[in-house]
């Protein structure tokens, strides 16, 4: 009888002298630097059989999979089928033998039919094989015994199925088709919805002057409840035109030509040492900022610094240089 690492043995190499057979228990002790392995068999019988070839297991990526795990009782043979792009490419097999040789003695040969025209010779229990393609592939394993003779073949037929594609790019091509969905749908929205305008490139330019006077003088951004049709009422421009001006002429959206003025304002704070008296939220909140989020992101897009960051500087250059 043969043992492998799947009937519980701790290692391949055991200490010399390290055995012991308990007679009155019949249980045999065998002691190795990973731990003592011990069987009580029900029946002793002396045999003299050849040397056995042992699969302990087989690694894909970062996955392992015993012998028992890979054995096709129909086939009668151990098989692994998996996809081409498994994780890191590679496999790693672990094989021993019966015989008493020190592992490092025992001579292992190799060859991965379907890629493979000669043996792979070697003292090396671990067989590495990597950047293998889609196919199919029979990896036949031998083991010398104490003559050098090599014995029984072990054979793992092995089946990389292809993917037309691999998840990341579905989701790529997913997100782009998308994307060029939501495009054109909200251009072809924008143009059935400012179809029946007769805004001109003159009227709009009047309007932006407008928007822009009235913000400078009256400070409407302060209010963090403003809106655009608040914004249109003030200027006695329809809504509709009005938004038609920030997509279509101004390119940028209402909230973001809001919130421009009020990173403006709240600069002018910092200057005049309102911060001193106040946390920058409250700072903020009173120069028009609904929320602490929006606040913090229009200011970094706008100034490429953080509020923080830009007071010390501020704080730094009014600093009397000794």
């Amino acid at each position: 009888m043969s043992y492998s690492f799947d009937d519980g043995l701790v290692s391949e190499k055991y200490n010399r002298r390290g055995a012991f057979h308990d007679v009155n228990t019949n249980t045999y002790y065998f002691s190795s630097a990973n731990g003592v392995t011990y069987f009580r068999p029900t029946k002793n019988e002396l045999r003299d059989d050849e040397t056995q070839l042992l699969l302990h297991k087989v690694e894909v990526g970062q996955q392992a999979k015993l012998s028992h795990e890979m054995w096709n009782e129909e086939s009668k043979r151990f098989e692994l089928t998996f996809s081409e792009n498994f994780e890191d490419k590679y496999l790693k097999v672990y094989v021993g033998s019966s015989n008493l040789i020190s592992p490092e003695k025992q001579s292992i040969k190799w060859k991965l039919e379907g890629r493979d025209t000669t043996w792979t010779t070697g003292f090396d229990h671990v067989i590495l094989i990597d950047g293998l393609l889609s196919g199919k592939y029979q990896l036949k394993i031998q083991s010398a015994d104490a003559s050098s003779s090599y014995g029984e073949t072990i054979d793992i037929a092995i089946n990389i199925k292809a993917r037309l594609f691999n998840t990341v790019s579905v989701s790529m091509i997913f997100v782009l088709l998308l994307g060029s969905f939501i495009f054109f749908h909200i251009r072809d929205k924008k143009k059935k919805k400012y179809s029946q305008s007769n805004l001109t490139a003159e009227k709009a330019k009047d309007i932006i002057r407008k928007l822009e006077l009235i913000m400078e003088q009256e400070k409407l951004y302060l209010d963090a409840q403003l809106t655009v049709n608040h914004l249109a009422e003030s200027i006695e421009v329809p809504s509709g035109i009005v938004s038609q001006v920030f997509n279509d002429y101004m390119k940028i959206r209402f909230f973001d030509f809001a919130n421009k003025y009020r990173v403006s304002e709240f600069i002018k704070c910092l200057q005049n040492g309102d911060n001193e008296q106040m946390t920058m939220e409250a700072l903020a909140e009173t120069c028009g900022f609904s929320s602490k989020s929006s606040f913090f992101r229009s200011f970094k897009e706008i100034t490429g610094s953080t509020p923080a960051r830009y007071a010390r500087e501020l704080k730094k250059k009014r600093e009397p240089k000794s």
